[in-house]
């Protein structure tokens, strides 16, 4: 009898998710996706604002502008330089970033960013890089001691057939962050983004091929009903590798019409939230960043912005969206793991 070994089960079950996206053999949740001349219009129900499709292809979108004006006014009104803290993917290299802050705490040196920005991994610890040293605890602890089992749950190959969408079910996750972001947790995001400092998280929307920075401060200052769940699905989503995890779904509303959105590990599209400072205090002295590449932070590392790397990109989003949801859900899928495996 031919044993068959746990990778070699995995990667079987990631082939059988894969056939079933493409041959179209088992249909997903009933979708109704945003239509294209709408995607920058979308607002979440009940949260307008708090949703900004970023264009790789322009420096800064209007809607993300009028988000950061309070920072703006906050850098105008400090002694000190607007501080940034930009922390990208990494999977477990997430460690390096939680001990980076923890070790910057001991220091005496680590400042009060006034915007913090994670993506992939890094949006499980912006929100907490934002609060400050007294949440260095939960990120020692949340790197430390939760394991695979606290993450996802693996899914059975009938199991796959029938989810249709990945080989993983990380609810796990979902209710751990849910544990962690309790409403008095809210509530201290909600007082320091009406101070004027922001809190954002990336997510790649499968519809759209685009990237999305999510407003986490105005989210939990929102008062909605559901701007917890909204606030930790947001995070999922930043750290939802495709095929392993499935999509997020999103309900959303544009032109007085309901839709949804699949959203997904924002690092397939960008490792960081870019633009993510003030238009009006750039290139005056009055803005000190720090930037993360797979979670080793460098101060004011870039990557990726040339008019190569934006033409490239418009190539393979015109590419991509020829596929259809479950093409681009697998080239997603793949680009994230040629990124890992070169990293």
């Amino acid at each position: 009898m031919k044993v068959v070994h746990k990778s070699q089960r995995l990667r079987l079950a990631s082939a059988l998710v894969v056939m079933v996206w493409m041959t179209g053999c088992v249909s997903g949740p009933k979708r109704n996706p945003v239509p294209p001349n709408l995607t920058a219009d979308a607002q979440v129900v009940g949260m307008p604002g708090v949703r900004m499709i970023m264009d790789p292809f322009a420096a800064k979108p209007p809607p993300f502008e009028a988000s950061l004006e309070p920072a703006s006014q906050l850098a105008r009104n400090k002694p000190g330089p607007l501080t940034l803290l930009a922390i990208s993917g990494g999977g477990a290299d997430g460690a390096f970033g939680a001990g980076l802050l923890n070790g910057w705490t001991a220091s005496g040196k680590r400042p009060s960013f006034d915007i913090v920005a994670g993506v992939s991994t890094g949006a499980l610890i912006a929100p907490l890089a934002f609060l400050g040293p007294d949440m260095d605890s939960k990120l020692k602890t949340g790197y430390t001691t939760v394991t695979d089992k606290d993450i996802y749950r693996k899914r059975g190959i009938f199991s796959i057939l029938w989810h249709w969408d990945a080989t993983m079910d990380p609810t796990p996750l979902y209710e751990y962050l849910y544990h962690e972001w309790d409403e008095q947790h809210l509530a201290l995001i909600a007082a320091e983004h009406r101070k004027g400092r922001r809190l954002y998280v990336g997510t790649t929307d499968l519809d759209a091929q685009a990237l999305v920075a999510w407003d986490m401060g105005a989210i939990a200052a929102s008062g909605h009903a559901k701007a917890r769940e909204i606030f930790c699905r947001a995070m999922l989503a930043s750290a939802s590798i495709p095929v392993a995890f499935p999509p997020v779904r999103f309900e959303v509303e544009a032109d007085r019409q309901t839709y949804n959105e699949l959203h997904v590990d924002g690092g397939v599209l960008s490792r960081q939230i870019r633009g993510a400072e003030p238009a009006d205090v750039v290139g005056t002295g009055a803005v000190g960043g720090f930037s993360g590449v797979d979670d080793r932070l460098e101060p004011g590392d870039h990557h990726g912005d040339g008019p190569e790397d934006a033409d490239r990109a418009g190539a393979e989003h015109q590419n991509a969206a020829a596929l259809g949801l479950p093409g681009q859900a697998l080239l997603h899928g793949l680009r994230l793991f040629g990124r890992l495996r070169r990293d």
